[in-house]
């Protein structure tokens, strides 16, 4: 850590600057040089030119230079009259009097005023003017005036002063390191700059803001691949046997073109001799499971365990049996969630220990530190979003070499999103439609019309078929718009008695949300009334309507991940999306996406430029929310010149950014 840099305010002894402002300063977090610097200005006050009153706007800042002809005092208002040089004439108001500025302001008086310009009946005035009182013949000097953000205690002119101090002492703070830094501190400031650059200012202002976006992104990325401790590792080489070939010839389809390529992908990775790290990305349903299960197999060929994480315990009951179903006992399966009792637990652990459990199929608890392998080689992970960084570098951690690490998600990522999440891994993207799907109309509808969606309902069962009706929350709340699982079901059972349905939410026991599943698949139940529980894992090609209340409170992704639970057989499907009343302009527009469009890809980019990353990912996920600089969207550009950069970053710039962003480093990950 640089020592000048990182000293304290307290200890420099700014001039102008007493306990006083310290205290203030202290307030608001602004401890340190760095701290101070970093507090850059709101805005400007543009005195690069003087104005002439002819040419004045209204709601438009303004400099101007002239002489006061006249005053008046009605009332508690007080009112002077500049003229300018070509005898055009302002209004100057002040609407509480100032004892100071009328004894001051006198007719005769030179000055430049500066502030905002209106107009009224008799032609443009400025209420509240900035005043700087002149003499005769005196030069105009070009300036560009910051104006910070208001901290209660310190002023304008001492937080100018103190910015003035430190960028004055270059040699002190600074000494011959970080040019490139400095510069950006001295134009985002408006430091010292000559006319000629003020002229320029707003390509210096940009060009420098980018700068420190491109640092705050490095910093991020750097600090990223560290957590994971994602560089080449050397990791065992894997090759498909007989296990592999024995799962390719149980499978009931061929795969696809896209399937194929990306499989002979990961098998190349297989056999590099460093650790894997790929992410496969696809559409809901285009098959992106099975690559994960041949992946499993090729460890288990090689004589070593594997893993694969799901995000619920449906999903990952789901990949359990569906390895069964396909391997029988070729191998051994093992299945680890949060319902196991205490002793099945203790028995799985130990078989996992030991060797005799050749595939580990749970969910987060394959986190604890209870879970150990004897000999770990491969991670497969479903839906990564999902999990922290953290918590994926720790199952990581769980081989006694490097793991190789595949990643699925059904949640299409956008480009630039995917290499800002996940820029260390290869990414792999199946774009082809799955075999067999229908398409699905999607329609808004406003909660008002409600009858329209209950009149589906029993239309559909009518005809044999299946309902899901999702509600975003299992409780009530007063703060969120939405409506509760149980409110829903009690609504529902009163509106449509005659329609079987059960209600279904993770806080229910697995072995009842497993119960209420069955009933479902053997079609005992004609509707299944759920949270987003369901988003992930469930198969049922008879249910052919999705009922989605509030879908505002969701992302493009996850509604169409939602609406990819039917349109699974050969029957015509549906989505109706019921919205309440204060659906916003960004909220319709959003709604009207999905009914246009049904390709993942391109909703997770609309979603993107509409929602902005952080709302994509989801507020505690993103991190995106702390940076000061470096905005996903404005700067996408940025992005894959700062991952070459990585491999290159030198000595001096490292110690800048543990300088700027050490203390935002537990800020910038993803969270579960």
């Amino acid at each position: 850590m640089d020592a000048k840099l990182s000293s304290l305010l307290a200890e420099i002894k700014i001039p102008k600057i007493g306990p006083k402002t310290l205290e203030a300063l202290h307030a608001r977090s602004i401890f340190t040089v760095i701290d101070l610097l970093l507090c850059f200005p709101l805005h400007y006050k543009n005195k690069l030119k003087l104005s002439m009153i002819e040419d004045l706007q209204a709601d438009q800042d303004a400099y101007i230079e002239g002489v006061i002809v006249q005053i008046n005092k009605p009332g508690k208002i007080f009112k002077a009259l500049l003229q300018d040089s070509d005898r055009r004439r302002l209004d100057l108001v002040f609407f509480q009097q100032n004892q100071w500025i009328m004894d001051k302001l006198r007719v005769g008086t030179r000055v430049r005023v500066y502030g905002k310009i209106t107009f009224n009946d008799y032609g443009p005035q400025m209420a509240h003017p900035e005043i700087e009182y002149i003499g005769w013949g005196q030069l105009f000097i070009p300036k560009f005036e910051p104006v910070y953000p208001t901290i209660q205690g310190a002023s304008q002119r001492s937080l100018s002063l103190a910015v003035d101090y430190l960028l004055n002492a270059k040699d002190r703070f600074f000494g011959s390191q970080y040019t490139t830094f400095y510069r950006c501190l001295q134009v985002l400031h408006g430091w010292r700059l000559t006319p000629d650059e003020l002229n320029g200012y707003l390509s210096l202002q940009q060009k420098a803001s980018e700068e420190l976006a491109f640092i705050e992104g490095l910093a991020y990325f750097i600090k990223l691949h560290d957590k994971e401790r994602l560089m080449q590792r050397e990791a065992v080489l894997l090759a498909p046997g007989q296990l592999t070939q024995q799962l390719m010839n149980a499978l009931p389809y061929q795969l696809t073109a896209g399937q194929a390529a990306i499989w002979k992908e990961i098998q190349v990775d297989f056999t590099q001799g460093y650790a894997t790290h790929r992410l496969v990305q696809g559409d809901v349903g285009s098959g992106k499971t099975i690559l994960g299960f041949l992946s499993l197999t090729v460890a288990v060929d090689a004589g070593y365990q594997a893993v694969m994480m799901a995000p619920t315990e449906i999903l990952a009951q789901q990949h359990y049996e569906s390895l069964h179903t396909l391997l029988g006992s070729a191998v051994k399966v093992g299945l680890l969630t949060g319902s196991l009792t205490i002793a099945q637990r203790r028995l799985l652990l130990m078989e996992v220990e030991s060797g005799a459990i050749d595939i580990l199929i749970g969910t987060q608890a394959l986190f604890q530190e209870s879970v150990t392998f004897k000999d770990l080689v491969l991670a497969v992970i479903d839906e990564q979003q999902r999990f922290g960084v953290a918590q994926r570098a720790k199952l990581l951690s769980k081989g006694k070499q490097a793991v190789h690490h595949l990643t699925l998600t059904a949640t299409p990522i956008p480009r630039t999103l995917a290499m800002a999440m996940f820029g260390h891994l290869s990414i792999s993207t199946l774009r082809e439609k799955p075999p067999g799907r229908t398409p699905i109309d999607t329609y808004t509808l406003s909660r008002s019309k409600m009858d329209i969606a209950l009149n589906s309902v029993s239309n559909c069962v009518k005809k044999k078929m299946q309902c899901y009706w999702i509600c975003p929350l299992i409780e009530q709340s007063e703060v969120i718009e939405a409506q509760a699982v149980e409110q829903s079901y009690q609504f529902l059972k009163e509106k449509l008695p005659h329609i079987r349905m059960e209600p279904l939410h993770g806080r229910m026991p697995s072995l009842k949300r497993t119960e209420i599943l069955n009933k479902f698949y053997d079609g005992s139940i004609d509707m299944i009334v759920s949270t987003l529980v369901i988003e992930v894992g469930i198969n049922n090609p008879n249910a052919t309507l999705m009922v989605i209340e509030s879908p505002d409170r969701l992302g493009l992704a996850q509604l169409h991940q939602l609406r990819g639970r039917v349109g699974r057989g050969h029957q015509k499907s549906y989505c109706l999306l019921i919205y309440g009343d204060s659906l916003t302009e960004t909220g319709i527009q959003r709604l009207q996406s999905l009914c246009e469009y049904d390709d993942g890809f391109q909703l997770a980019e609309i979603d993107l430029e509409l929602r902005g990353p952080g709302q994509l990912l989801g507020a505690k996920q993103s991190g995106f929310t702390s940076f000061k600089f470096f905005d996903l969207q404005k700067h996408q550009y940025l992005i894959e010149p700062i991952l070459k950069k990585i491999p290159h970053i030198t000595s001096e710039e490292m110690n800048l950014i543990e300088i700027l962003f050490t203390e935002t480093n537990d800020q910038i990950y993803l969270e579960n």
